[in-house]
């Protein structure tokens, strides 16, 4: 039963779930949309498609990931890859997002950290098994946005304890200890890795055992109010709707009515009153009086 998990590039899980939760599907779609089976709508940014890769099974048992023209496509090993099968820890970057595969489908027990000046806060990228691309581009696995450090400066491969970093050319100074190298070196914990000018450091931040339990709990959780927000959302919407016919009607019945005022004040005959007379004047002869002694 391949467990599903989708990390930002802090190794935080955002969303955990179970292809056996889709028994009847043989395609499950992930985006952006709320019509796809697993939604990000509430955790991704921009750069994620609505419908940005599918998975999909197998009659052996096997599955696969497919990209769905999306504007990032899917990441393996630095690649950028229309399909490819999934095994056991298979790690897929899409935009800024990590699509882990399986209970081994988790981020490594490395990242880098540099100091960033600006902020006078010191951050940090984590690492993934097999390759990551390093530079200030958004495009990498670990984005470092300081100094001159080159869109893309260097690849680190993590196989399990063995790490390895090298230039991705001649012309993106890395240097290893104060050592400029020049095709790929083994880096140890606590390196000095200076990427043309910004120092960096391999760091190690040893999971739990118990990884991948806590964080499909905490996904679980957070599937929950997912869904209750989600219900809200529609119940919100269905709210506003209700009131925006009742606003629509309202302004409709409004304009019957002065419609039919505006009519019957401008066509004659059509008010129904009565236009009272003319009042008579009687010319009535003066009295002749008759002479006096008559």
């Amino acid at each position: 039963m391949p467990i599903c998990h989708i990390y930002n590039n802090k190794g935080v899980e955002l969303i955990h779930f179970n292809t056996e939760s889709f028994p009847d599907l043989e395609r499950i779609e992930v985006g952006r949309s709320s019509s796809c089976h697993v939604s990000l709508k509430r955790v991704a940014e921009s750069s994620i498609s609505r419908h940005h890769f599918y998975l999909q099974s197998h009659a052996d048992g096997s599955w696969s990931i497919h990209d769905t023209s999306s504007r990032a496509g899917i990441v393996i090993n630095c690649e950028k890859v229309h399909e490819a099968e999934l095994h056991n820890g298979t790690i897929v970057r899409f935009g800024q997002l990590f699509f882990g595969f399986g209970s081994k489908g988790i981020p490594s027990s490395y990242h880098l950290t540099w100091f960033n000046e600006e902020t006078n806060v010191t951050e940090f990228g984590v690492l993934w098994e097999g390759v990551n691309s390093v530079g200030a581009s958004h495009d990498n696995y670990v984005t470092v946005r300081l100094g001159q450090v080159s869109r893309f400066q260097c690849k680190i491969t993590v196989h399990g304890n063995a790490i390895t970093v090298e230039p991705f050319s001649t012309m993106t100074p890395v240097y290893l200890n104060e050592e400029r190298i020049e095709g790929k070196t083994p880096i140890t914990i606590d390196s000095l890795l200076t990427l043309t000018d910004i120092d960096t450091h391999l760091e190690m931040s040893q999971l739990p055992s118990n990884y991948s339990a806590i964080v499909g709990a905490s996904s679980e959780n957070a599937a929950v109010t997912q869904n209750e927000d989600a219900r809200s959302n529609v119940a919100s919407q269905q709210n506003v709707q209700v009131t925006q016919n009742l606003l629509v009607g309202l302004a409709i019945i409004a304009s019957i009515i002065l419609f039919a005022f505006l009519l019957l004040r401008l066509v004659p005959g059509m008010t129904g009153s009565v236009t009272p007379p003319s009042p008579r004047y009687v010319l009535h002869s003066p009295m002749v009086m008759p002479p006096l002694g008559g």
